[in-house]
């Protein structure tokens, strides 16, 4: 009886961990100017995000320059919570760090969450 206590209790406290997601909107980062493939498919990604997710605001912050890697370093740099997304090219990501230039080094481009 006292071992099916201490479960629900348990059970009971970690649920705020479990908060509907999201509970703010979300933001996209594209590293480049509105208008190209990367603004447009991340627009359409947008989308979906919202399908999935009724009354989530989504929004797509295009912050173009040096070739990709302002908005990759913007979007490297964000906070991990889950609100905000990015993409890049090889570019940006890979070879604009290994030449140097960046507030951000490649091996630091895993997923974080």
């Amino acid at each position: 009886m006292l071992k099916k206590a201490l479960l629900a209790a348990a059970c009971a406290a970690i649920l705020p961990a479990f908060a509907a997601y999201p509970e703010r909107p979300i933001q996209i980062i594209v590293p480049y100017s509105p208008g190209g493939g990367s603004d447009l498919a991340l627009r359409l990604f947008g989308e979906t995000v919202k399908k999935h997710y009724p009354g989530t605001n989504v929004v797509i912050r295009n912050q173009p320059g040096g070739g990709g890697s302002i908005g990759t370093s913007a979007a490297i740099n964000a906070r991990p919570d889950g609100y905000t997304l990015g993409t890049g090219a090889q570019g940006p990501l890979v070879i604009k760090p290994l030449i140097g230039g960046t507030d951000y080094k490649c091996t630091a481009l895993f997923i974080r969450a």
